[in-house]
């Protein structure tokens, strides 16, 4: 699995992506050029992903990211600190700029877990190395809608409520009218 597939393997949406590659930027330059003789035992002995964690945890990072970037494990991180750092940020960079989008609109932000799930589902669709950008739209009122490589899918509620105009129409204009009918 490459590093790129390891990142993907639990994180599903361009916010997630870009905080977590920003903090793994940070740690790799921190354990690269930091001052100390112990960095290839560390290396040798599988302890980077605890110095990771420590690192990650005295920056204060949520407990949902110092989990997810500590799951891409050794290998991912050993490549990541050991071969040219610099050159292998440019190559994810370059490698994350053509990854296929999806523009989801929500009417309101999702727990991370719900987007986590969402991407899965996804992934199960398009492919495995789709993304989500998530935009919330004040207009929507429920539902969702997305767009995906030109074409815009819509399930909001509002759309719902267009297709069944007439229908809808015909319930409100007989609100009364049944329970009248009754008496």
């Amino acid at each position: 699995m490459t590093v790129l597939e390891t990142i993907l393997s639990n994180t599903y949406t361009t916010v997630d992506l870009n905080r977590r590659l920003a903090r793994a930027r940070e740690f790799v330059e921190y354990f690269v050029y930091r001052q100390t003789d112990d960095k290839e035992s560390i290396i040798k002995n599988s302890a980077l992903i605890d110095e990771l964690e420590l690192f990650l945890e005295r920056k204060g990072e949520k407990e949902r990211d110092v989990t997810a970037i500590c799951e891409w494990g050794e290998s991912a991180w050993t490549t990541l600190a050991t071969k040219d750092p610099s050159e292998q940020f440019k190559n994810l960079s370059r490698l994350i700029e053509n990854l296929p989008i999806i523009d989801l609109y929500l009417p309101h932000k999702l727990p991370d877990e719900a987007l986590d799930a969402i991407g899965e589902q996804f992934r199960e669709k398009f492919g495995r190395y789709v993304i989500l950008d998530v935009r919330i739209s004040s207009k929507m009122i429920g539902g969702c809608a997305f767009s995906f490589q030109g074409h815009y899918y819509d399930y909001s509620f509002q759309k719902r409520a267009e297709s069944h105009h007439a229908e809808i129409t015909e319930m409100v204009k007989n609100i009364g009218r049944d329970q009248a009918v009754a008496e």
